[in-house]
């Protein structure tokens, strides 16, 4: 029976008073019952410390450490010093998880002779899973699974499940930004011998605080994802695996891309602690173009939506605050587009982004001069939502591919030139 295998679960917790309750809650719920749960306070200033204290004492199988603040992956570290499972799982104090997810993981790991198995996560701002069908099981060697685990799991250590044995040696990098990125490939390195079971099912949920849909400005930590890119690349390249590093290569590119960009939009300070990305960017660019790299698709008429949409004198209206709006969002303000309400359906009326009224659609703005940003990428839903849109009086909209090139374009031209060279 599985549910003789104990698994242990590291939580790290910090400053989530609001949603450490649902997270706890889904994990102590699990069909599987023998959990070893260890809450790690990683130094919460808020209510957190008091509510894992309150867990422990009703079920004996949550262990709390408190500890002074040192990131996520030092909390996740301070779990992996006391763990005693025979497997172990990561869910961020944020996130939930299905209440299927430990026994699916466990049961297509060990039927399946695995070391590793994964599920795929969702992500949104909802307290439950979406409706789902259920999913094929899939084993895959290292470079498949890298691919799988890239593509579905977003490079995190969450959602997965791994053996005891390949954790003896493993612990997370300081680095307080990206330390999956950093730290994971050890871990898959080390169960290469086996095959690694994989379901598309999602069953952990990535949950979107509203607190960072507000407003997706970048800090000073964040041009250290450069550190973590190049020690994942420096890895596979000294194991020999070129597959797998041409791949890491690539979502490495387009990903240092963005921290360029983003990096040069909100705290343009630290220019100079860029400069090492920029190089590995230009360097890149030759080995990008014969790849084909994501970062540098630009449509044909970016150029010219870019300029239409500086130059036209409109208001504008973002539709969807939820992923892609929160992208858009800080690129619109930088370049001086003039946002004047943002719509979302989840809107209580009273909250503001940037300054800019956040509110549920309404016809008050509706007029020749006014045009709304559609930031929602599925054909079917945009369609939906113009409907929707025309019925109480809006005619002029923007697509949410047509928005995001434009920017990319401008994006390009103000920061990295070069890549508008090809």
């Amino acid at each position: 029976m599985n549910n003789d295998v104990l698994v242990s679960i590291v939580v790290p917790i910090y400053n989530i008073e609001q949603y450490v309750g649902r997270c706890v809650h889904s994990i102590v719920n699990q069909y599987h019952r023998n959990l070893e749960v260890i809450l790690v306070d990683d130094g919460s200033q808020d209510g957190s410390p008091q509510i894992c204290d309150e867990f422990a004492k009703n079920d004996t199988r949550i262990i709390v450490i408190h500890q002074e603040n040192k990131g996520l992956g030092m909390a996740r570290n301070a779990g992996l010093d006391i763990f005693k499972g025979q497997w172990l799982c990561f869910v961020d104090g944020d996130d939930f998880i299905h209440e299927n997810y430990v026994e699916t993981l466990l049961d297509i790991a060990l039927k399946n002779d695995c070391l590793i198995s994964s599920c795929g996560f969702t992500k949104g701002v909802d307290d439950k899973f979406p409706i789902s069908l259920p999913s094929d099981v899939k084993v895959f060697n290292m470079r498949d699974y890298v691919y799988f685990w890239l593509l579905n799991c977003y490079g995190s250590a969450c959602g997965s499940i791994f053996h005891y044995s390949i954790l003896k040696e493993f612990r997370f990098s300081p680095i307080r930004i990206a330390e999956d990125v950093a730290s994971m490939h050890n871990l898959v390195y080390a169960a290469r011998k086996k095959k690694y079971a994989v379901t598309k099912q999602p069953m952990y949920y990535y949950y979107q605080r509203p607190q960072s849909l507000l407003g997706n400005i970048k800090n000073s930590n964040y041009f250290l994802y450069k550190d973590a890119c190049f020690e994942w690349l420096r890895f596979w390249q000294e194991k020999g695996e070129k597959e797998i590093e041409e791949l890491c290569w690539q979502c490495s590119y387009s990903r240092l891309v963005s921290v360029v960009t983003e990096t040069s939009r909100d705290i343009p300070q630290y220019k100079e602690n860029i400069s090492e990305i920029t190089e590995f960017i230009k360097n890149g660019f030759p080995r990008a173009i014969s790849y084909g790299n994501i970062a540098l698709d630009l449509s044909l008429g970016a150029k010219k939506s870019y300029y239409s949409l500086l130059n036209s004198g409109k208001k504008y209206i973002l539709y969807g605050f939820g992923t892609h709006g929160n992208e858009l969002l800080p690129w619109l303000k930088y370049f001086k587009i003039n946002v004047c309400e943002i719509f979302d359906k989840k809107a209580n009326n009273t909250e503001t982004a940037f300054d800019i009224p956040v509110k549920q659609a309404h016809a008050g703005l509706t007029g020749e001069d006014t045009v709304v940003i559609i930031s929602v990428e599925e054909q079917e839903t945009q369609m939906n939502i113009r409907n929707m849109l025309r019925e109480i009086g809006y005619n002029n909209f923007i697509g949410y591919h047509n928005i995001y090139m434009a920017l990319r374009y401008a994006a390009y031209e103000k920061f990295l030139p070069f890549l508008l060279e090809s």
